[in-house]
């Protein structure tokens, strides 16, 4: 039986949903950050970012959107690590997690998250720009 996860779409939301078997055993991704540090992969960083992003389109404090929330960050952790996989390494960098998260908000049709988040990243990227200059 293959290592890859299963697939399956959630009938409600038009979204591939990542199963491991019982059996199956993360590997531990690292992080390549924008300086060349490299940190392990945290998913709760993208569970924040998400819903720092979404706190001006969606009630982030209704419940459904909270487990809307986990249901997602589980998807992304997995989509992480068979694209690693797929890549033969155990790496990742932030922008490519970060284009993954704005393709999967919109399959998860969360259209109106994803362009929250995207200027939510474009304003983080003028920040670290200025501090970068000082």
């Amino acid at each position: 039986m293959s290592n890859m996860s299963s697939i399956f779409f959630h009938p409600q939301k038009r979204v591939k949903m990542y199963l491991r078997k019982e059996d199956d055993t993360m590997t531990m991704i690292k992080v390549v950050k924008r300086d060349g540090r490299i940190k392990e992969f945290d998913k709760n960083r993208i569970s924040n970012a998400v819903k720092q992003a979404a706190k001006d389109v969606r009630n982030i404090e209704n419940p459904q959107f909270l487990i809307d929330l986990d249901n997602f960050t589980g998807i992304i952790e997995d989509i992480i690590q068979e694209y690693s996989a797929s890549e033969g390494c155990n790496k990742i960098g932030i922008e490519e997690i970060q284009d993954l998260v704005i393709n999967e908000l919109n399959e998860y049709g969360w259209e109106d998250v994803s362009e929250s988040y995207k200027e939510y990243r474009n304003k983080r990227t003028v920040e670290r720009d200025k501090n970068s200059k000082l």
